[in-house]
């Protein structure tokens, strides 16, 4: 039987199968069985636990510093701005790392 682009879960509850290109599921679409996004049990009706245990995937994921990114836009020297003194960031943890080594 040929699927449809709508089919229904165990549950009753219809899902959209989205593929990409490559005929591969996206991440950000639901499959059979597994829940969309980031999942967090309360358990005990502990629900500060609950809120932590969230925060922690949202930060493991990366969820903040991405929301925190797009907070507003960065226009194109505002972005060069901050590679270039990533870039010096980067040179200078590096050249103290060298110091340490003592290979400067």
């Amino acid at each position: 039987m040929k699927s449809n682009k709508f089919d229904k879960s165990d549950d009753g509850i219809p899902f959209i199968n989205q593929k990409n290109l490559f005929g591969e599921v996206d991440s950000f679409s639901q499959t059979k069985g597994e829940p969309k996004g980031i999942v967090v049990k309360v358990r005990n009706n502990n629900i500060n636990e609950a809120l932590k245990e969230l925060k922690k995937k949202m930060i493991q994921e990366g969820i903040l510093k991405e929301l925190k990114k797009r907070e507003r836009y960065i226009t194109g020297t505002e972005r060069n701005k901050i590679r270039k003194f990533e870039a010096k960031l980067r040179w200078q943890r590096k050249l103290k790392l060298l110091k340490l080594m003592g290979r400067v």
